[in-house]
């Protein structure tokens, strides 16, 4: 929650915002292109544990992934990903489907 000062009827008061958590599946036509995310958000977006995402920016890596967007330097010890970039990445990779029904019938 935010706290945020509001004017209602003349007087002067503080008012609590929620803040939405990350909803993926907004687009960047609602604003969201000038969000910047941090590692811990771009985690839960990604659905992949904060090392993997260092992995894939490491040329060294095996995960290595050249098309991975870049963190962006938002102070002396703080980087965080461009929503827009990363949605766009996320775009770009290929559609695949697991079946389940033939993971469950060649576990068994």
């Amino acid at each position: 929650m935010i706290l945020k000062d509001h004017e209602e009827e003349g007087k002067k008061s503080a008012k609590q915002v929620h803040m939405e958590p990350l909803d993926p599946s907004r687009t960047p036509a609602m604003g969201d292109y000038r969000r910047i995310l941090r590692i811990k958000k771009l985690s839960e977006l990604l659905g992949i544990g904060i090392s993997s995402i260092y992995a894939k920016l490491d040329p060294k890596s095996p995960s290595h992934d050249k098309t991975f967007p870049a963190p962006v330097r938002l102070g002396a010890k703080a980087v965080g990903w461009r929503y827009s970039e990363v949605m766009a990445w996320i775009d770009s990779l290929p559609y695949s489907r697991v079946d389940l029904a033939d993971e469950h019938r060649r576990a068994a």
